[in-house]
Order: C-alpha cells, then structure tokens, then sequence
C-alpha cells in the first residue's frame, strides 16, 4: 500500500509541476482573486508536506518557508517565484518514500485535530492537494484554456 500512496503523492505533485510550467507570470501574481495562485500552490503544498510526515517532530521543513504564508486567510507581502514553487515541490518529492515507509495503515495520525486513522489521513491529505490543484488549472482555464495531463 506504501507503493500506492507514493505514486499518488508523485502523480498529484507533477500535477502542480505541469501547473507552474503552463502559469503565465501575471496570473501567477494576479491579485484579482483573494488568495493568488502562488499563494494557493504553496499552501497546497505546505500541507502536503507536513502532513506526509510521519509525525510532526519528523516534519523536513524547506528552507525557504516564511513563517504565517501556510494560512490562506492571512494576506502575505512578498509573493514566492515559480522557481521558489518548483524548489518546494522538489524538495517535497525527495521525500515521500522516506515519509510513507513508516506508514501504519490502521494507526492513528499525528495531527491530533484529526481522528482518523493513517490510511484516511493520507487520502485526506491527497485530496486536499488535488483539491488545490484542480482550483489551480481553473483559474488558468479562465484566463487562457489549457490542457493538462491527468495522472
């Protein structure tokens, strides 16, 4: 099952890694929604990042996270680049087998906010990427139609 889930989180991540390549830098920066694209694909991808982790002490940080950018209800003064993006989800997908290999399907998950077992965490967690990411190609749809590779 850890196989599975690996290639999940893989499939899903080069889903926002073909998002970044076709995003155009003005709607990458655009303000004309209230959270702007590189807001919403970082915090997707923070999410999928601490809650890929086998608990919170195991949490491998990037090193380019700015403290408070994760809440999409907080406005943030300095927008991350595609580049910065690109170099969070590399760093994200260096780790996913490391991150499931200790996975427990049956044992309870870390955040203790949620009660539900690892399996449900993890499928919560890939929904709440995939989530993300389909809003992300919405809005690129909107401004020019595009098509993209389901994974």
């Amino acid at each position: 099952m850890k196989g599975e889930f690996a290639r999940q989180y893989r499939s899903a991540l080069a889903m926002v890694e073909e998002f970044i390549g076709k995003c155009d830098e003005e709607l990458w920066s655009s303000t004309a929604y209230q959270s702007p694209v590189w807001h919403v694909c970082y915090h997707a991808l923070f999410y999928t990042n601490i809650y890929l982790a086998p608990s919170e002490g195991e949490i491998l940080k990037w090193e380019g996270e700015r403290e408070g950018y994760h809440d999409l209800k907080e406005s943030v003064p300095l927008p991350y680049s595609k580049g910065e993006m690109s170099a969070f989800l590399n760093h994200i997908g260096s780790r996913v087998e490391a991150y499931l290999e200790g996975m427990e399907p049956a044992g309870d998950c870390w955040p203790f906010w949620y009660n539900q077992n690892q399996l449900e965490f993890h499928m919560n967690n890939l929904r709440h990427l995939q989530h993300h990411t389909g809003e992300l190609f919405e809005r690129l749809n909107n401004v020019s139609p595009v098509t993209y590779r389901w994974r």
